[in-house]
């Protein structure tokens, strides 16, 4: 068995991870989902009346 191999099994038989943990920041958290969120944010924003008759059909 190479060295690395049995450093990496010890160590995760020890209880800790040899790769980096995710942030634990609790606004990590809070971050905003990017495109696809502000997007859904805007389609939401437009009142039906307002939206012309194609967007009506795709929105509602």
């Amino acid at each position: 068995m190479a060295a690395s191999t049995k450093a990496l099994i010890d160590a995760f038989t020890a209880g800790s991870s040899p790769f980096p943990l995710p942030p634990t920041n609790p606004a990590y958290d809070q971050e905003q989902l990017g495109h696809m969120a502000a997007m859904i944010r805007i389609r939401d924003d437009i009142p039906k009346e307002d939206a012309p008759p194609q967007r009506r059909f795709e929105l509602w």
